[in-house]
């Protein structure tokens, strides 16, 4: 297989075994949400250590789980319950974590996150394992959300019964092995871009004032007037280079389109103190339009995305962890 089509191929796993209203995401226990903590924790610091993964790999294997080798990278994988893929640069050195947490829904984003892993040279990727709306059940996070807008409209249709916010969507429910992944991983110097997509013409349909040609959103997920800069970086080289970019201002009800700020991720660090204006730590989620992800183009459009975001994530600092 090429190499480069790795994401894609997870991404086709994800639809086939564990998609939309398949109901058969395992939501973790709490011994084995903290087993699988452990295991990243116990595989990153081996890596870090220059120490050899065998106890790791008898770790995952305990909670039947595969740590091995793949392309040069370690990859921690399940294949059986959709708790998802984390890859392990063998040599990280940059703080910068990639996170794909809607694979079979924003559809390319595991296929982006993965070159973007390879062109940055990231230290980690986390790839979710099942589709967000595969169990019906809601978050306990994110209770009794409308799965329609007023007017009957629903653009974030994930299936039937299935609600906007569901026990398998790992940004808004905190009991999920790739949260169990993150919180293993993020720390003072760390750099999380967590990779989304979303469909401008559905959103410029729900809200006429968002625009409909709008191509990348870009949201610190908190209304604090701050913006890392990290984002700051990427907001002005995706701007300079063409792209109708919208940085989520809060400043009325279009602006706040996709301000995620009910992504558990973001959460974890804010409570952490690790986010937030003078701290150590940033969180940048990133939305891009249907557009740049699908069709013919897409390979030229990834291409040149990585190109305009090298010089900001391409050059991350070594991590103080």
């Amino acid at each position: 297989m090429d190499p480069m089509r790795w994401g894609d191929a997870l991404e086709a796993r994800v639809r086939r075994q564990f998609g939309p209203g398949a109901n058969n995401f395992v939501v973790p226990t709490k011994a084995q949400f903290d087993a699988y903590k452990g295991v990243v924790v116990q595989t990153e610091a081996a890596i870090k250590g220059g120490r050899t993964l065998a106890d790791a790999q008898k770790a995952a294997a305990a909670l039947k789980l595969q740590l091995t080798q793949q392309d040069g990278c370690w990859m921690l994988q399940d294949e059986l319950r959709g708790w998802g893929t984390v890859m392990f640069n063998a040599h990280p050195h940059s703080g910068l974590i990639l996170e794909v947490p809607h694979p079979a829904f924003d559809l390319g984003t595991p296929e982006l996150g993965w070159e973007m892993f390879r062109k940055y040279d990231a230290d980690v990727l986390i790839v979710a394992g099942a589709a967000r709306g595969n169990r019906p059940d809601a978050s306990p996070q994110v209770p009794n959300q409308p799965t329609t807008l007023s007017n009957g409209f629903d653009p974030w249709h994930h299936g039937a019964g299935v609600p906007d916010y569901s026990v398998s969507d790992p940004t808004h429910a905190v009991d999920t092995p790739f949260e169990a992944a993150h919180e293993a991983l993020v720390g003072p110097g760390s750099v999380v871009v967590q990779v989304h997509g979303f469909n401008a013409a559905k959103h410029h349909q729900a809200n006429p004032a968002f625009p409909a040609d709008r191509q990348v959103v870009l949201t610190p997920c908190a209304d604090d007037h701050y913006y890392p800069p990290v984002l700051e970086g990427m907001a002005k080289a995706l701007t300079t280079a063409g792209y109708k970019t919208g940085v989520v201002s809060f400043d009325d009800e279009a602006s706040s389109e996709l301000s995620a700020t009910i992504n558990v991720q973001h959460a974890y660090m804010a409570q952490q103190g690790l986010v937030g204006p003078g701290k150590p730590a940033q969180f940048v989620h990133i939305e891009l339009d249907s557009s740049l992800r699908r069709g013919p183009d897409r390979g030229a459009n990834f291409t040149r995305l990585l190109d305009v975001l090298q010089p900001v994530l391409g050059t991350q600092g070594s991590s103080s962890r």
